[in-house]
């Protein structure tokens, strides 16, 4: 792989006449306490990160001395090449340790090239390594061959340790930078808690705070079953084409209630699924909200903004006539109360929702007009929120193209 052109006086060697390559190994069978439980640290891929800093710190699994004999063990500072999963993400270690199978390494780096340099020359060419080694859609697996044939540009030894002052400088700047945008989003998503917070409890617009279950004047508690109309969809027989094929019925799963509003699906089924399962069609409007799902979706609540169908992961609110009204504050509700309500969940392993849970929650529930205005509130801070946030998305995304911009420019001479 060639990145960029040479700068006076460099020179560009191919990595494999530099040094050896070679793979860390993982014994086998794996789990064996012969080989494995000691007190060794043993490196694996699960155990590294893009977004970790330049030395290796955490390790989790360990090996016996035995264990080391099957394996490769390194001593602190050494370089190494992650070449599957996280692929070329390059670490130094802090500690002594064997590497696992997903890693290189580079036994015998002459004197005149040092480590550093290569280090940050990895980084810089990740995109370009991944682009050109993917295979199919997602996949991408290098091997010693692959990395040994990496054009590496080298300057003259003093000039190597000169970028990489300069690359340390200039990173540590970006770097700060990237932590005060963390903290400034970090710090937006606890402000749009805190109004959603206030929002139900009635202390948005000055009202009386709920407290020990006293209720602002004028409130009152209503189970969910009492605004809207609760039910749940299904999953029509994947074995069965004439649910599937042709369908023009969007199908909506949790998985899609990560955000606010669902505005397209990528599955439909057909009317003959909606005839002869218990597949039913809710109309554009309805609140659904996840029942379970992976990671954080339980709980979750989004706007249907189609007619839809639904699988039985989804509780669909359907609100009519009158009702109609409550259904902003509600989902506003559903919204604040994310993780109380992942906590009504019941089951083991992995607890879920229910029909039953859904319906029986209570909300606190304003006038109509006060309810308006909340409402009107909550979107009006929460749009500030929005345009901040969107401004520190786009610098992050800079700052990532910034980073990647100095390391090009210092492998080009030009930094």
């Amino acid at each position: 792989m060639v990145i960029g052109n040479l700068a006076d006086g460099w020179e560009r060697k191919r990595l494999g006449d530099i040094t050896r390559v070679l793979r860390g190994a993982s014994p086998r069978p794996k789990g064996d306490p012969k080989y494995y439980g000691g007190t060794i640290p043993w490196i694996k891929i699960s155990d590294i990160t893009s977004e970790e800093g330049k030395y290796l710190t955490k390790t989790v699994d360990t090996v016996t001395p035995e264990g080391v004999k099957k394996s490769r063990f390194l001593s602190r500072g050494s370089l190494i090449l992650s070449i599957c999963a996280t692929v070329c993400v390059p670490k130094i270690l802090s500690v002594d340790g064997c590497i696992h199978d997903g890693f290189v390494y580079f036994p015998d780096l002459p004197k005149d090239v040092d480590k550093n340099f290569l280090y940050y020359y990895f980084q810089s060419i990740r995109t370009a390594v991944i682009q050109e080694n993917r295979q199919g859609l997602t996949q991408v697996n290098l091997n010693t061959g692959i990395v040994s044939n990496f054009q590496i540009p080298l300057p003259p030894l003093p000039e190597q340790e000169r970028i990489i002052n300069r690359i340390e400088e200039i990173l540590s700047d970006l770097d700060a930078g990237v932590t005060v945008l963390e903290r400034v989003r970090v710090g937006l998503k606890r402000y749009k808690a805190s109004v959603l917070k206030a929002a139900v409890e009635g202390k948005l617009l000055g009202s009386r705070k709920i407290e020990h279950g006293e209720l602002p004047e004028g409130w009152r508690l209503a189970k969910v079953e009492e605004l809207a109309k609760v039910g749940t969809g299904a999953t029509p027989l994947r074995s069965e084409p004439k649910y599937w094929n042709g369908g023009s019925i969007p199908w909506i799963t949790s998985g899609a209630l990560n955000e606010l509003a669902v505005y397209e699906a990528k599955e439909f089924i057909t009317e003959l699924a909606v005839k002869e399962t218990n597949a039913k069609v809710f109309s554009a409007g309805a609140l659904l909200v996840a029942m379970y799902g992976e990671g954080k979706t339980r709980g979750k609540v989004s706007e249907l903004m189609m007619d839809a169908a639904t699988n039985q992961a989804c509780a669909a609110l359907v609100f009519t006539g009158e009702m109609v009204e409550h259904k902003p504050y509600v989902k506003l509700f559903f919204e604040k109360n994310y993780e109380d309500i992942r906590l009504l969940s019941s089951g083991g392993v992995q607890p879920n929702l229910n029909l039953s849970i859904i319906k029986n929650t209570r909300i606190p529930l304003p006038p109509l007009d006060e309810q308006r205005r909340i409402v009107a509130e909550v979107e009006r801070r929460l749009s500030v929120v929005g345009e901040v946030e969107s401004a520190v998305e786009v610098s992050l995304v800079r700052a990532g193209r910034l980073r990647q911009s100095v390391l090009r420019s210092a492998f080009e001479g030009r930094l």
